[in-house]
């Protein structure tokens, strides 16, 4: 009888079959001061209590939204429910949503329920609180004091429109040791992560290829590192929810075979005393296996499928030399200031 009355008292997930978005619950004047983290999940339970684990003790909330699942998020989501029922309120969002370079996100209207775009606001939508951060289910943060302390110090001042960055380290396990991948060592460093306050001019919209959060209107702070990001730990590679086998002539093909093609496997030490984070290793993010990152990943990549063409490698590849050219030119900057 005991246990009966437990289970019907647990926190449910709520299942949502039309999320329309109510842009009203963007306005700041109608939030509770803290800082609301929101996550948007499909199949991410590979490292989703991990990621929850270390975010949870540094938010007022916990968002979760999860679409189009086939292996076990859902029952973590629910399981992390049950432990936080007064931080952690979770919506499974029924209508399947289509990946970011897919032919069907290029053609629907931001506001169709399948958009990408509404799935994030409708996300965003559910937060409660003044600031916000969006949060992946494989980024695992390592800093959260950090964090805490850009807040209160930005909470102060209620017409103030800063956006902290926050930036993280991409990690791949190598033949059981963590390396950095030379072709993409840090991740968010001009945006994609980051502590703001949430307004009406605070929403995501559509962009060619995917969507971005539109902060035009905010002034960005220099970046912090507080975060390891565990795509590329995947054993998936990071590359499923791309859907390159119906999705054949998403950019993501091409972007894969250059990272790949230029990969370099860096030991996870020499870079991260660099930035002040913490050396960690596969046990720390319970993976134990011994697989030979680059041939596994290429065997894995050549059977997602995906069209070859030469105008669109060329086109990734130059962007990548010219992201690659950034991110060093940042990283001199950022580590000269660090060292004084």
């Amino acid at each position: 009888m005991e246990s009966d009355m437990i289970r019907n008292n647990l926190k449910k997930i709520e299942n949502v079959y039309e999320p329309v978005v109510d842009f009203s619950l963007f306005d700041s004047k109608l939030r509770n001061e803290g800082i609301s983290g929101f996550m948007r999940l499909r199949n991410e339970a590979e490292f989703l209590a991990v990621s929850i684990d270390s975010w949870i003790l540094y938010l007022d909330e916990l968002i979760i939204v999860y679409n189009d699942c086939q292996d076990d998020t859902e029952s973590i989501i629910q399981d992390y429910i049950n432990k936080y029922p007064d931080k952690i309120k979770a919506f499974h969002y029924i209508p399947v949503v289509y990946p970011q370079g897919s032919e069907l996100y290029k053609h629907l209207p931001s506001d169709h329920f399948q958009s990408l775009v509404n799935y994030y606001n409708f996300s965003l939508s559910k937060t409660t609180k003044k600031w916000a951060i969006k949060i992946d289910g494989d980024q695992v943060l390592v800093k959260g004091d950090k964090i805490r302390e850009k807040y209160n110090q930005l909470k102060i001042d209620e017409n103030n429109n800063y956006v902290q960055w926050l930036s993280g380290v991409n990690i791949i396990d190598h033949k059981g040791k963590l390396y950095i991948p030379s072709t993409a060592r840090f991740c968010n460093l001009h945006g994609d992560l980051w502590l703001f306050r949430v307004d009406k001019d605070s929403i995501f919209k559509k962009g060619e290829e995917w969507e971005f959060l539109d902060l035009s209107k905010r002034t960005s702070l220099e970046t912090i590192f507080v975060h390891y990001h565990l795509k590329f730990m995947k054993n998936d590679y990071g590359l499923s929810n791309y859907e390159l086998k119906t999705n054949p002539n998403s950019r993501y093909y091409s972007v894969y075979l250059i990272f790949l093609a230029m990969l370099k496997l860096i030991p996870l030490e020499k870079i991260v005393f660099q930035i002040d984070m913490p050396i960690v290793n596969c046990e720390f993010f319970g993976v134990n296996r011994m697989r030979d990152y680059k041939k596994d990943a290429r065997a894995y990549l050549s059977k997602q499928g995906g069209n070859f063409s030469l105008k669109s490698y060329i086109k990734e590849f130059y962007i990548y030399l010219k992201f690659n050219a950034t991110i060093s030119s940042f990283l001199r900057r950022f580590l000269r200031k660090f060292k004084h």
